[in-house]
């Protein structure tokens, strides 16, 4: 395996995929967990992973970044809590402008009209834990969804399968500084009415660890 970076945008879920790293290594800028392999806890949200991962390459290189971490999934989009799944591509859920009327207009756009997608390297390229997950549509927020109306509306609009704060940012740098690209998320909650005491963010964490970085990284 190329050298390979795993980056995470919070605590949180670096600390439950790596519980042997100590708490210190945390606050450098990346860290070494295995021959070849690397992690870095960048940082929640579009803008700060998306600045905070620009910083790392600055200064290094990895021919290959994953991005992992926890999701909401979409209603009926045939998913469940504690799935694991590989983002195939990222839309910018809420970043445009608002008509009079007050319908939502994204941006950018293509040409007919429908929103721009980033997408993750040919899957060619990949681990083989991450190429044989089922393959999904993502949204990449700087506004979770909270309400079930407003997650209706961005699913059937963008017609999308999960929602993170952060994926577009490395499928965006990646043709920018050269490396391959892919995005893994642990289903931890439905994207509908915001209710945290039922998410299940560490059982879906422990999924990702055991059934993916753990034999990838550590075989």
């Amino acid at each position: 395996m190329s050298r390979l970076l795993i980056t995470f945008a919070s605590l949180f879920e670096c600390q439950k995929v790596f519980p042997e790293i100590e708490t210190k290594f945390f606050s450098s800028p990346f860290f070494s967990v295995a021959k070849d392999v690397d992690a870095a806890l960048l940082d929640v949200g579009l803008l700060p992973f998306a600045t905070a991962l620009t910083s790392l390459f600055s200064k290094n290189y990895w021919p290959m970044v994953i991005q992992a971490g926890i999701a909401g999934a979409y209603l009926d989009r045939g998913l469940s809590i504690g799935d694991l799944v590989r983002v195939d591509t990222e839309i910018l859920g809420d970043q445009g402008f608002q008509e009079a009327n007050g319908s939502f207009q994204p941006w950018p756009i293509k040409e007919n009209g429908k929103p721009v997608s980033y997408s993750a390297s040919h899957i060619c390229y990949s681990p083989r834990e991450i190429s044989e997950l089922k393959g999904v549509r993502g949204l990449t927020v700087n506004t979770c969804t909270g309400t079930s109306l407003l997650a209706e509306t961005r699913r059937h609009f963008y017609d999308v399968d999960v929602e993170s704060m952060e994926g577009a940012s490395i499928f965006a740098l990646a043709p920018i500084f050269n490396f391959k690209a892919y995005e893994v998320r642990a289903i931890s909650n439905y994207v509908s009415d915001r209710q945290k005491s039922e998410w299940r963010a560490e059982e879906a964490l422990t999924q990702l660890r055991n059934k993916i970085i753990k034999p990838m990284v550590f075989s």
